[in-house]
């Protein structure tokens, strides 16, 4: 991080000022549930975003005022950004959704949304500007100390909203007042975007079972980690639960060349997951994955020219019904992409691209990003995946914070292929990303990689071997 400026009583309260409205903004569903039962008043997800960025900025402006963002030379800012190239990546995604908004089909949709569109889902060129700034305030505003605070207030906010899910699982008691969708939504409208949390909840408290060194500790992550994957198994969105399969996967197979405990117990947490899926679903999960699979199968067989009669019968269903529609969204926002290449449809506008479409979202965020915004900004989401996925890879040393917000932003990005951005779920992804960049230090140059690797068990030899070859 850059340097500041010696610490007086203005940046450091600036600080605790900025981090505190970050930590309530964090549990807004709790207050927000609490709220409406009281008093019957409530906002929707959107305006609860607003609201917190006008905080915020108002926060920002008076700490700029008062020198809180102080270098005590220019060349810090620019360092930092060096040694975090993967933030350039997202400096370049919002610069370009502001021309390509400009560019839009209907550039006051792209800029401020529909008014048509359902509250929870109208997100425009402003909710981006809203997610920049809770990113740059979570950037500066944690300490290294209080990142556990944040990441665990995720924990208890969704267990919270959990157990009132439990009681209420379609929503006509405690959550009234929302306009459901779906059953066991919680305060988030549609199961899917209670899913898009809920799948990085049980990675992430499968993980910290699993490497905490107290045995009580263990205990309550155990219990919390079977608690979140029973509400993700009822809440029944397949992309989520498929994400988190394929992450403890993976999990198991990086901690099986190091820590072979480890993996023993991803392993079992794989186990669990996979069996609570059977019985309380029995079996709505395997013939929904066995679906996906005809339908694949299908789709090859199709493009090598081979006919096979078990593939046409009632249990593949039709092609563009394939993941609840979501595979004809994903092939009109392929057409958009080809015929708006350079500046996409505009944010918000695939509707009127698509008037024929069952969504105003392609459910899936690179189509999102690249049919609404150009094909230029899906590369650049792809790239900034590339450089934290290498750079994480390249760390020394990894810390427990480090681990558990890298596997929960992992397990989002493979369920994000499923669903797009909202109001109440992407800055959640923002303020663990902003962690995971706080915790990376400078990558190391090969050759003194390669010198570390040799002689990681004795640094005085490392020491003189780095003096000598460097």
């Amino acid at each position: 991080m850059p340097k500041m400026v010696k610490p007086n009583f203005v940046n450091v309260w600036g600080r605790r000022v900025l981090f505190a409205t970050l930590l309530f903004f964090l549990w807004w569903p709790v207050w927000q549930l609490l709220l409406a039962e009281v008093t019957g008043f409530f906002l929707v997800s959107r305006q609860v975003l607003f609201v917190f960025t006008c905080v915020f900025l108002f926060e920002i402006l008076w700490c700029v005022l008062l020198q809180f963002f102080s270098f005590k030379n220019k060349g810090d800012c620019k360092r930092f950004m060096k040694e975090h190239k993967e933030l350039w990546c997202l400096v370049f995604i919002f610069a370009w959704g502001f021309v390509s908004s400009c560019f839009a089909l209907d550039p006051l949709v792209a800029f401020f949304g529909k008014s048509g569109e359902a509250l929870f889902q109208l997100e425009a060129y402003w909710a981006y500007v809203c997610y920049a700034v809770i990113f740059v305030v979570a950037l500066w505003c944690i300490p290294k100390d209080r990142q556990t605070w944040i990441v665990y207030s995720f924990f208890a906010m969704l267990a919270v909203v959990g157990l009132f899910t439990m009681i209420d699982p379609k929503g006509e008691i405690f959550f009234a007042f929302q306009n459901h969708t779906s059953t066991w939504a919680g305060m988030f409208v549609n199961s899917n975007h209670f899913a898009y949390l809920l799948c990085m909840a049980v990675v992430g408290s499968a993980y910290l079972y699993v490497s905490h060194t107290k045995v009580w500790a263990r205990y309550i992550w155990l219990l919390s980690f079977l608690f979140f994957t029973i509400l993700l198994i009822y809440n029944n969105t397949l992309g989520s639960y498929i994400a988190v399969l394929a992450i403890l996967l993976c999990m198991m197979c990086v901690y099986a060349w190091k820590h072979l405990h480890m993996a023993l117990q991803m392993a079992l947490s794989l186990g669990y997951v996979v069996l609570l899926g059977f019985i309380i679903q029995n079996g709505v999960m395997a013939q929904a994955v066995e679906n996906m699979v005809l339908e694949a199968l299908r789709i090859i067989t199709s493009l090598l020219g081979i006919h096979c009669s078990f593939l046409e019968g009632a249990s593949a269903p039709p092609m563009e019904n394939l993941g609840t529609n979501r595979w004809g969204l994903w092939i009109l926002s392929f057409a958009n992409m080809i015929m708006y290449p350079l500046f996409g449809v505009g944010i918000q506008c695939y509707f009127l691209a698509n008037p024929t479409a069952t969504s105003s979202r392609p459910h899936n965020e690179f189509l999102q990003f690249t049919g609404e915004m150009g094909v230029p900004v899906g590369v650049a989401y792809i790239v900034l995946l590339v450089l934290v996925i290498r750079k994480y890879a390249l760390q020394t040393k990894h810390s427990v914070i480090q681990n558990v917000t890298f596997w929960m932003l992992c397990t989002y990005v493979i369920s994000s292929l499923f669903g797009n951005t909202m109001p109440h779920t992407a800055p959640y992804v923002c303020i663990l990303l902003a962690i995971l960049e706080t915790t990376f230090t400078p990558v190391l140059p090969k050759k003194e990689r390669k010198l570390l690797a040799k002689y990681k068990q004795n640094e005085y030899i490392y020491y003189k071997a780095k003096q000598k070859e460097i």
